[in-house]
């Protein structure tokens, strides 16, 4: 116990510095930042490098996409937070061990009335949350084969993560009556949810993207329950002094040998693998290729610029983002890149009253 509180102590000093730069928590703070680079896929991709075996090789690329697509949707949701216009603390990518337990956490938000965990999934295809609040993934390939498949529910997930922040809570704050809450939080705005059989507990929990800010507003003013801002600061950079990476054994799971990897015996595919690890140089693009749900950055740019404008115009005229221009609006916007007022009627959704108020900046955006 002794070192434990000794532990303690050093990071609530640590938060001393902190809040004399900032008296109030007025505005998203990242205590730990969102970071676009994944030491991970890096691995991966370098591994890939020195492989013969295509079969590892393949499954080692289908990997990468997965990667790839969670940090793509992770990206989204901390565009929305970042851009949110609510008073909290942010912890992004952290992971905790605790007597142990382990948890894996994407996003996690600390306000003076609560926490709340956010674990983010994109996915391709929809899902369907039945009344027993088992999740089923429905995709339809090109051939318009439907397939069904179950997965594990991010409900359950996050519950356990949340029962393991309640117990760092109680154990190391002596804090028992925060309200600690989980969102799932589907960050690919084509996939259809139908949770309308689901528990209403669940139901609860499972948000798209853009409606986070709302959520997490609303709890700030419903919730009766109001922690010292210090406390706040204590408790965020404890976990992220908390945080532990996660170590991947690579041969293990991917049954890597000198044999099926070829590592010591190809000299040029060795020397190749090493200048990449020193200069961190990343070459994948037919995995890229691979990932529909990777955009490229031009396209992942001009998303964030409609979005901005869409949320700065919305605040602006109290209304709801969606009056601006919806997610399948903007996607056209995106796909067809008008160049004026004319090209921009054409576009689904933007008749003259619209293209009247909101054209000029839309095509700015566009244009640059």
């Amino acid at each position: 116990m002794g070192l434990f509180k000794g532990l303690l102590d050093t990071f609530i000093n640590k938060t001393s510095s902190l809040q004399k730069n900032m008296e109030l928590i007025s505005h998203p703070v990242f205590i730990k930042e969102f970071c676009k680079e994944n030491v991970q896929i890096e691995d991966l991709q370098n591994i890939m490098i020195t492989l013969d075996d295509e079969e590892k090789k393949e499954r080692i690329s289908r990997d990468i996409t997965y990667l790839k697509q969670g940090m793509f949707g992770e990206q989204n949701v901390f565009f929305e937070l970042k851009n949110a216009n609510i008073p909290f603390l942010c912890l992004h990518d952290i992971r905790l061990e605790y007597e142990g337990l382990s948890a894996q956490i994407d996003f996690l938000i600390l306000t003076k009335q609560y926490i709340c965990i956010l674990e983010t999934k994109q996915l391709q295809g929809n899902i369907d949350v039945n009344k027993e609040g088992n999740f089923i993934r429905v995709y339809t390939d090109k051939l318009g084969k439907t397939t069904r498949s179950g997965m594990y529910s991010p409900v359950e997930q996050n519950r356990k993560h949340v029962n393991l922040v309640k117990k760092i809570l109680k154990e190391k704050f002596n804090i028992d009556k925060m309200p600690v809450k989980s969102l799932i939080v589907m960050a690919n705005p084509k996939t259809i949810i139908r949770k309308s059989y689901a528990p209403e507990e669940i139901q609860e929990q499972i948000i798209r993207a853009e409606n986070l800010e709302s959520y997490l507003s609303k709890w700030i003013d419903e919730i009766d329950y109001n922690l010292k801002e210090d406390e706040v600061f204590n408790i965020a950079n404890y976990l992220k002094e908390s945080h532990k990476p996660i170590t991947f054994d690579y041969n293990a799971k991917y049954k890597l040998d000198e044999k099926t990897s070829n590592f010591n015996s190809n000299k040029s595919k060795m020397e190749k693998y090493e200048k990449q690890k020193s200069h961190k140089i990343v070459k994948d693009e037919e995995v890229l290729m691979k990932c529909k749900e990777i955009q490229s950055d031009d396209v992942n740019t001009l998303r964030e610029q409609l979005k901005k404008f869409r949320l700065e115009t919305s605040k602006r005229e109290n209304i709801r983002a969606y009056f601006v221009f919806n997610n399948d609006e903007m996607e056209s916007l995106i796909e067809k890149r008008p160049q004026s007022e004319k090209e921009l009627l054409k576009v689904r959704g933007f008749g003259e009253k619209k293209v009247e108020k909101y054209g000029k900046e839309i095509l700015n955006i566009l244009k640059n």
